[in-house]
């Protein structure tokens, strides 16, 4: 944690300690069990959605992106770069706010975390199609596909569309969204095999 108490992870090497907003939005989300009789997880709890939805960068849709404001060589990123993943875990975070602290900030955060992957003139590389359905990337610039950063975008679809009121039309744009995920995780499933730590990538039989 840096001094203020936001999340920090350590690299080491060259990167050293910086801000992580997948990191993040996984220690908000982790803290949901306690918030209901434990003072220092409440004030972690809020203190780090607060600075992620700060750290949030506007784009020209006025949507929300997360920088990772690091490079990341192993995957081909060059700071600054962006992760749909990161939009997913974040807007999963966000909405664990909203429903805690009835906050409508969160609930649009959350909200636009998700529109931002569907963007049409986004420049940010976060979905693909493939296999008749749409494939959130990880890391934009990289040759394979990482499939657990796949699931947790479409993790945070899902939760904004339950989170949607039926007659909010935003709710149709999420869904549709999500069904085409669906489509490509079920059509490419039989492409992966596992490898350490729980990543999965498309064609390497690794």
């Amino acid at each position: 944690f840096d001094n203020e108490g936001i999340v920090l992870v350590n690299y080491n090497g060259d990167v050293g300690k910086v801000y992580n907003p997948v990191s993040i939005s996984q220690h908000i989300i982790g803290l949901v069990p306690y918030l209901n009789d434990n003072i220092y997880a409440n004030e972690s709890f809020y203190k780090n959605l607060d600075f992620l939805l700060a750290y949030g960068e506007l784009t020209c849709e006025n949507n929300l992106v997360f920088p990772y404001f690091f490079d990341w060589h192993h995957n081909n990123e060059t700071a600054p770069w962006y992760s749909s993943m990161a939009q997913g875990q974040a807007a999963s975070a966000f909405l664990w706010g909203y429903r805690f602290s009835g906050e409508r900030k969160y609930l649009e955060g959350a909200k636009k975390s998700i529109f931002s992957l569907f963007e049409e003139n986004s420049s940010k590389g976060f979905m693909k199609m493939k296999n008749n359905g749409v494939w959130f990337k990880e890391y934009p610039n990289y040759d394979f596909e990482v499939l657990d950063g796949s699931l947790a975008t479409i993790a945070g679809i899902y939760d904004l569309y339950k989170a949607l009121d039926d007659v909010d039309p935003e709710r149709k744009i999420v869904g549709d969204k999500l069904n085409l995920s669906l489509i490509s995780f079920k059509n490419s499933s039989h492409e992966f095999e596992s490898i350490l730590f729980g990543h999965y990538y498309d064609n390497k039989k690794t």
